[in-house]
């Protein structure tokens, strides 16, 4: 079967994870950035673990989930009195430790305990894990257009080949400030709530302009002209989704000659 890729908010949502060592060390780099609070179970630490993830100034009381570090460290082995730390509910539970026996016991043991709506990762058991961290290519700076590439479970290794594959396909392509500037075109529509403009239309303008501009060129767009457009044709009767000619729309739209360069060089 299928497994369903969602993008989880996991601000200030509590996390276990059991272990310390080698797996924990790829596990630990993917779920700080969200801003989860992780309380990790282990006598043994990855040599490097606290000093890239662990922050004595910045954990439980003063922790905040912008410090990207670790809620609270335990270094003990796993105990069943652990899963009642302050009472939580873990919205996630993931174990790393290489004993398969034992991971299998933690697994069934969160089931009992939780509910089997409990999401449990179990590293390198495949049908013991509610989803599956597969390989994410970060296409921009800030972390915001992401690529979530899983073969549910068969081959990490695989699935990292093609993230990287993928990360060198758009490494020169100016994608941090195109979602900026479509981040601030939607924004600025969306607030022109005075014009009473139906949902489905606005949708469906945003959709067809950046079409028009396509991944390399909507980095350009002027976002003040544009939402000029919009006023015009969003006030027509009915209100109108014909463009100018995608040539004018690079061209008087656009505040770089980069995409006027490129439409007269592609007309020739």
């Amino acid at each position: 079967m299928k497994s369903l890729q969602v993008a989880h908010q996991l601000i200030n949502k509590d996390v276990l994870l059991i272990g310390g060592g080698d797996v924990a060390m790829t596990r630990i780099p993917k779920l700080l950035p969200t801003g989860c609070k992780i309380t990790l179970i282990s006598p043994h630490l990855h040599h490097k673990l606290k000093l890239k993830y662990f922050n004595p100034m910045k954990c439980r009381e003063n922790w905040t989930p912008e410090s990207q570090s670790i809620y609270n460290i335990i270094e003990t082995e796993f105990r069943n009195s652990y899963l009642d730390i302050e009472k939580k509910n873990w919205t996630l539970i993931l174990t790393c430790i290489p004993d398969r026996v034992e991971s299998e016991r933690i697994f069934n043991l969160c089931k009992e305990k939780y509910g089997p709506q409990q999401m449990i990762n179990v590293a390198d058991i495949p049908h013991l894990c509610d989803f599956y961290f597969g390989a994410n290519v970060a296409l921009t700076t800030d972390g915001n257009l992401q690529i979530l590439i899983s073969s549910n479970g068969l081959s990490p290794r695989f699935t990292a080949l093609i993230k990287d594959e993928i990360g060198s396909m758009f490494q020169d392509w100016e994608l941090d400030g195109a979602l900026e500037k479509l981040g601030q075109l939607r924004a600025r529509i969306r607030g022109l709530t005075q014009l009473e403009i139906d949902v489905k239309y606005r949708m469906s303008w945003i959709k067809a302009c950046t079409d028009t501009f396509g991944l390399k060129y909507c980095h350009s767009i002027d976002v003040d002209k544009l939402v000029s457009l919009f006023q015009k044709m969003a006030l027509m009767q009915p209100p109108s989704l014909q463009f100018p000619s995608r040539d004018t729309m690079l061209n008087d739209y656009s505040i770089t000659t980069t995409a006027k360069v490129a439409s007269s060089s592609s007309s020739l």
